[in-house]
């Protein structure tokens, strides 16, 4: 039987292209579960949608934590059943700098959110897509992840391993009727760059991806007819041709 409810599962939701994603899908008609290690940010997205008219509910979890996507998992199929978009927009840059200098101990961080997270959230969410009702995941990945970037080698080595995931489990998952689709963006304004050791430019800035441009792919992908899908997409801006110099 299909299920007319449609329910998006988006990491990340607390701030960036996860908020962006939430609030746009919510705009759409789409039950929201948002998800983020940010629970005071996580909950002021909640109380933008619902302000707005629309249905969600937040579950702050840390996306590298088997437990804490278990009883993610465990609260979705609770409250909502079933599960038709999965996003898996949370990630973390981790900042730039040469290898030689890279420390060590943010490595596992870096992989541990943006892949490892990524896989996480798609093994325990998996079992509540709605199999015949054109769901789909959606993992975010990045250009660095495509054709790699000084300065951000671990980063893209995770978003690398997010594409391969990505297409490795679209064949394993189709035979269920459950899409498998990545997003590379190129570079986006986002929380990242608050965070940085480099301090980008204004005017580099302005030229960047809005969070609300992943938004929007993410939506196009989604709603794609059941017969089809897009498995990748890259969404890259027009001025993409900036280098960051680091050290």
């Amino acid at each position: 039987m299909i299920s007319l409810k449609r329910i998006a599962v988006i990491t990340g939701s607390a701030s960036g292209m996860g908020k962006e994603t939430a609030l746009l899908f919510s705009d759409k008609g789409y039950e929201v579960v948002c998800t983020d290690i940010d629970k005071g940010n996580l909950d002021k997205t909640v109380s933008e949608i619902k302000e707005n008219g629309g249905k969600a509910y937040g579950i702050p979890a840390d996306l590298t934590k088997k437990d804490d996507i278990k009883k993610l998992a465990a609260a979705v199929e609770e409250r909502s059943k079933m599960i038709n978009v999965l996003v898996n927009a949370a990630g973390l840059l981790g900042g730039f700098d040469n290898l030689v200098d890279f420390d060590e101990k943010a490595l596992d961080i870096i992989l541990d959110v943006n892949l490892k997270g990524t896989y996480l959230c798609c093994k325990y969410l998996v079992p509540l897509m709605e199999r015949h009702n054109n769901s789909i995941i959606i993992n975010i990945s990045s250009q660095s992840g495509k054709i790699g970037q000084a300065g951000v080698a671990v980063y893209a080595a995770a978003k690398w391993g997010v594409i391969g995931f990505t297409k490795s489990l679209d064949l394993e998952l189709r035979k269920d009727g459950i899409k498998v689709a990545v997003i590379n963006p190129g570079s986006t304004r986002s929380p990242f760059h608050d965070k940085r050791d480099v301090k980008l430019p204004k005017e580099l800035l302005e030229k960047f991806l809005d969070p609300s441009d992943i938004a929007r792919a993410c939506l196009y992908m989604a709603e794609q007819p059941d017969k089809c899908f897009v498995r990748e997409l890259d969404l890259i801006p027009m001025a993409e041709t900036m280098e960051v110099k680091i050290g």
